[in-house]
Order: structure tokens, then C-alpha cells, then sequence
């Protein structure tokens, strides 16, 4: 079946199927598809061609914005995983196909200043997941709680030579902490409590306290 676009007294879309006329606002939700259907709000639109199909997605788009934006928030929510997966394998391709154009834009100062702030957010993100779950963020021997202060402490010591078998250091350590699963074993201490233990064996603020 193929659908003819009218547009009647400035107001309201007509779609002639064979002899019979649709409001645009009273369109079948559903219909038989055909190769030249497009999908247009909720409805099913069998232009002449792409071009009046476009003209008319347009229209419609413009008509009903609110249709529209419910329409897509609701299709992002029923098929999240498979768009993830969709833009993903996308992605790999258009940096495969084009290794210039990915080159060039890695290379603009805008690029590297965003991946910067990104990297930066993803390290904060990963270092408070893993505090919450040792705990959280607070230091369990002098109660610090600024996080720029605090760490990850092995309990039993030989943190430094761990950290040299395993290659994982830095923020990459709390990385590797949650791909293990967050084992036990380590606790939150603050640098200053963490580096008193680690070379004298104990930490001052457990004297003060006793």
C-alpha cells in the first residue's frame, strides 16, 4: 500500500492510503509495513518516496514535540542494552574505518583537555566505590574524612611489593580492587596514618588513644 501526503487548511496533516484520508493525529499505531513504510510518532507512514517521507517526519516532529521526545524516552528505555551494544560496536567501526580522523581530533586541544576531565571524574568515581565498600570514606584510625587524604591500606602489610607483583598502581590499584571483587584484607587509612604503619609498624594516634 502506498501512502499520499496532503496538506489540508494549514492545520492538519492528511495520509491518503487507496481512497481513504487519515488525520496525522489519528494514524493506525500499528500497520503491515512495506519496503517504502517509515515509522513516524507511533505510526505508520508508506510514502511515495523517502523524500515525502522525510517532509512529513519533519512536520509531525515539529507538530508534536512532546509526542516525539515521550516516544524516544520510551524506545531508550525499553532497549537500553541493545542501543549500549549498537553504539558501541559503532563506534569501533567508524574508528577502524577512519584512523585519520580519529588521529586528528585526539590531537586538537579540546579533545585532550576533555579527556582529561573524564579521566579525572572516573578516577574520583572508582576511589569513592571502592572506600564505601572498605567501609567508607573515613580514615578507621584518626576518623579523617577529607578524600584527598585517604587511601587504601593493606592490612597485613606488603602493600609496595603487592602492588610491584600485580603492575597495579595508583588510582589502576582500586581498578584492579574491583575486578577481583573487592577482597579482603584492606581497609581506609589517610596518608599520614598509612605511612606511619608502613615504616614504623604502628601509628602515633593509636598510642594518643590507649
Amino acid at each position: 500500500m502506498q501512502g499520499v501526503l496532503h496538506q489540508a487548511d494549514g492545520k492538519h496533516l492528511l495520509v491518503q492510503f487507496g481512497g481513504a484520508c487519515y488525520d496525522d493525529s489519528k494514524l493506525p499505531l500499528t500497520s503491515v509495513l512495506c519496503e517504502s513504510s517509515t515509522l513516524v510518532g507511533g505510526s505508520v507512514f508508506m510514502a511515495r518516496d523517502k523524500e515525502k517521507a522525510r517532509e512529513y517526519r519533519s512536520i509531525y516532529e515539529k507538530k508534536h514535540p512532546d509526542r516525539v521526545i515521550a516516544s524516544r524516552r520510551k524506545y531508550k528505555e525499553a532497549h537500553q542494552q541493545g542501543l549500549r551494544e549498537y553504539n558501541t560496536q559503532y563506534s569501533k567501526e567508524w574508528r577502524r574505518k577512519y584512523p585519520e580522523r580519529v588521529k586528528a581530533r585526539k590531537a586538537t586541544a579540546a579533545y585532550k583537555e576533555k579527556d582529561r576531565l573524564y579521566k579525572k571524574q572516573q578516577r574520583h568515581s572508582i576511589k569513592i566505590e571502592t572506600f564505601n565498600v572498605y567501609g567508607g570514606a573515613i580514615c578507621v584510625c584518626c576518623g579523617e574524612r577529607h578524600i584527598e587524604f585517604l587511601s587504601i591500606d593493606h592490612i597485613n602489610g606488603g602493600g609496595l611489593a603487592h602492588r610491584r607483583t600485580i603492575k597495579w598502581k595508583g588510582s589502576g590499584f582500586y581498578s584492579w580492587l574491583k575486578q577481583q571483587g573487592y577482597p579482603l584484607g584492606y581497609r581506609v587509612l589517610c596518608l599520614n596514618c598509612n605511612f606511619a604503619i608502613g615504616h614504623g609498624g604502628i601509628c602515633p594516634h593509636s598510642l594518643t588513644t590507649s
